[in-house]
């Protein structure tokens, strides 16, 4: 999907925070439950997508973030990938 000056999701969020490696999932332990409100649009095409995939909405969604996460982090200058990593690090805390 892209905006009206067709950038992607990726960059305009890469953007946000002006731009490391992408965090090991092995790295980071636990489950933490989090809802989210998405547009409809969204919402049917994750559900759509898990039936296809024979998966339950919640594992495709965190396929779906996964990747979503990866393309920002590619998006971003080393710098700023840095800093981020650096804070996640950080906030794991708040959510064991």
């Amino acid at each position: 999907m892209s905006d009206l000056f067709d950038n992607s999701a990726a960059a305009r969020a890469a953007s946000l925070f002006s731009r490391g490696e992408v965090p090991d999932d092995e790295d980071f332990p636990g489950v933490f439950s989090m809802s989210f409100r998405l547009p409809v649009s969204m919402a049917a095409t994750i559900a759509v997508m898990a039936d296809h995939a024979g998966q339950s909405r919640n594992e495709m969604a965190q396929l779906i973030l996964s990747a979503g996460i990866t393309a920002v982090y590619r998006e971003t200058p080393p710098s700023i990938q840095q800093e981020l990593q650096e804070a996640i690090s950080d906030r794991i805390s708040d959510f064991l």
